[in-house]
């Protein structure tokens, strides 16, 4: 995404290596390390200096690709599945198996970030997360489609589902 190329966020990749660093140099599974990353707690509510001071945590995932559901499911898919969505983002891919849909289907596990406060100008660092919300409108249709895993198996939604959470159970399943 163009944040790799903004300054502000380009200083993130410090603590973030030193994040991957310390969980390489104490030999931390690859499966928790991808589940503490996809699953770590994002709502920094009215502090906008919050998001930045987390920038040695696994936040710098979040904050680089602006918590965009779309740059969020590209970036999920091509690190820890070794899958480029990115052609399917706006049509079917031409070269490989993935729809439109599903390109979808994944980024509505991420569709729950939301500007804090009443504020849609409230910007990428006030947001809170709403872990109840699985489902995106796909901007260039209109159509409005629930998280799926690229297997296109629907998880098994309840109460305390989340859906990042439900993400990372299955990207690390055995």
């Amino acid at each position: 995404p163009e944040a790799f190329n903004d300054i502000g966020t380009r200083q993130l990749v410090p603590g973030f290596e030193a994040w991957l660093w310390k969980h390489f140099s104490e030999g931390t599974p690859y499966d928790q390390m991808v589940r503490d990353l996809i699953t770590t707690p994002i709502d920094y509510g009215d502090d906008p200096q919050a998001l930045l001071r987390s920038a040695s945590s696994p936040s710098a995932f979040f904050i680089v690709r602006q918590l965009a559901p779309e740059n969020l499911a590209t970036g999920t898919s091509r690190a820890f599945l070794g899958v480029r969505l990115d052609c399917a983002q706006c049509h079917d891919h031409p070269f490989d198996k993935w729809k439109r849909t599903q390109f979808w289907n994944m980024a509505a596990f991420y569709s729950g970030f939301r500007p804090a406060g009443d504020s849609p100008e409230a910007g990428m660092m006030m947001r809170r997360e709403q872990k109840d919300v699985h489902s995106i409108r796909i901007p260039s249709t209109g159509e409005t489609v629930e998280a799926k895993f690229l297997t296109g198996t629907s998880p098994e939604w309840n109460d305390t589902a989340e859906p990042r959470r439900i993400l990372a159970d299955w990207i690390t399943a055995k």
